[in-house]
């Protein structure tokens, strides 16, 4: 038998009045569990097996929401306790299927300290000090990607979307008890009372994985964050676009790519989540009263040049406007479009392309 903690399950009552069927999804304590018949019973059998169990069912106090020929859908309130089960006969494969659900909602739950007002450093052997690991799981290692998170809002993003200029990856191993719905609703819900936005989420009824992507953009920080469960493993990637110095780099690399930028597709309007690193570039420029810096605007290789040196300029523009309508001096910044002209990466896949369109902060007179 299968028992999640806190998992769900669809079960079908009566038909509409259209006489469609009806489905109503329960949350609580998940048993499932599959009864091999011996000896096997004939394939066209099912509906006797059906009726010779039934009354087991009834007599233990359960009481039939919807049958069929092979099963049905059955409801117990004994004890003041809800409980839900479908129990199904196939003997095609000598089986008799049982998905139970006792009602109720998570008895886990987290509590998160929002991340600090400077960025925190957690060894290879720990947790990250604002994601405190799921109880009952274990790490299993850290690893550094150079590459920019994926934080893309699938629904709402036509072209990928990137954040931050690498990422910090741990991984978590969990008991068969933890349901890909009871990770995500409690990090959704610890998540939220520390202050982070959740920009996606995503989980089926099927409980084989989950995805839960998450931004926190307050008191000077951004911190992307993609979680994903699924095949036994927990996944948390960390992109702290905040930690960036990006004084530093401009002396060491001439340019910095923006990645944490984004605008709506096809156009040069600033998203909202754009503000945080745009806020860094700011304070960058008043902590270094003679930067002088040109915002770089870069595209992919979808589209005609002539396009995608208007689309590249005029986002760099914007980048521009909003640093000077936030106090930045004119004679200070300047905004160049260079199309599809300088690629960082192969325009062959998703990735690339993603990598290559970006506004990019360069220091002027640097020739690195």
């Amino acid at each position: 038998m299968d028992v999640e903690d806190f998992g769900q399950a669809e079960f079908l009552i009566e038909k509409n009045a259209e006489g469609f069927d009806q489905r109503i999804v329960q949350q609580g304590k998940h048993y499932q569990s599959i009864l091999h018949m011996i000896p096997r019973p004939k394939p066209d059998d099912s509906n006797k097996t059906w009726q010779e169990i039934k009354p087991y069912w009834l007599k233990a106090g359960w009481q039939i929401v919807r049958e069929w020929e092979t099963g049905a859908t059955l409801k117990s309130s004994q004890g003041g306790a809800e409980v839900w089960a479908t129990v199904g006969v196939a003997n095609d494969f000598d089986e008799i299927q049982i998905d139970i659900v006792e009602v109720g909602g998570s008895k886990v739950a987290l509590t998160l300290r929002p991340p600090g007002a400077t960025p925190e450093k957690a060894g290879d052997k720990d947790d990250f000090p604002y994601l405190a690991h799921f109880p009952g799981t274990t790490l299993g290692g850290t690893s550094q990607d150079p590459s920019p998170l994926d934080v893309t809002v699938p629904q709402k993003d036509q072209e990928r979307v990137l954040a931050g200029t690498g990422q910090v990856i741990k991984s978590y191993r969990y008991p068969a008890s933890v349901s890909v719905l009871q990770f995500i609703t409690v990090y959704r819900e610890a998540l939220t009372k520390a202050g982070w936005q959740i920009p996606f989420e995503s989980q089926g009824l099927s409980q084989s994985d989950g995805i839960l992507l998450a931004h926190y953009a307050q008191g000077g920080r951004d911190i992307w964050v993609s979680m994903h469960i699924g095949a036994g493993e927990i996944s948390v990637a960390v992109a702290d676009a905040g930690a960036d110095d990006l004084a530093a780099r401009l002396d060491k690399d001439c340019h910095v790519p923006l990645y944490g930028v984004h605008f709506d597709f096809n156009k040069a309007t600033l998203r909202e989540e754009s503000e945080p690193v745009l806020s860094q570039v700011l304070g960058t420029l008043k902590g270094q009263p003679k930067l002088m810096i040109e915002l770089q605007g870069h595209t992919d290789n979808v589209g005609s040049d002539d396009y995608n040196l208007k689309l590249s300029g005029a986002r760099a523009q914007a980048v521009m406007q909003w640093l000077v309508a936030h106090g930045t001096e004119t004679s200070r910044v300047s905004a160049q479009g260079y199309g599809k002209s300088r690629p960082v990466a192969s325009n062959d896949s998703d990735e690339g392309r993603a990598k290559n369109r970006r506004v990019e902060l360069a220091r002027k007179g640097c020739q690195r």
